[in-house]
């Protein structure tokens, strides 16, 4: 397993984003979410620990993958919220 330092991730976080910004996916401040084109996420700190780091990046993960492979056309919350949670973090 290679092992990363905590530069790599800032800058892995930073690029990320840059990449997400240039194919026109925006970013915007509260509960972390995505609607396709928009990704939510909570502000982050100027300064992080390497969990807050590994909270974000797990975010971005989660919500790209969203957009990469979730076509939005099933709404999971109208069988109840268990169901819409359950669908949500496979």
């Amino acid at each position: 397993m290679t092992e990363h330092t905590w530069t790599d991730g800032l800058t892995w976080i930073q690029g990320y984003i840059e990449n997400m910004l240039k194919q026109g996916i925006s970013i915007a401040n509260g509960h972390p979410r995505t609607d396709g084109k928009t990704i939510w996420l909570p502000e982050i700190p100027a300064l992080m620990n390497q969990p807050t780091l590994l909270y974000f990046r797990g975010i971005i993960d989660h919500e790209m993958s969203h957009i990469l492979f979730d076509s939005f056309s099933v709404d999971f919350a109208a069988d109840g919220p268990d169901v819409a949670n359950f669908y949500n973090a496979i």
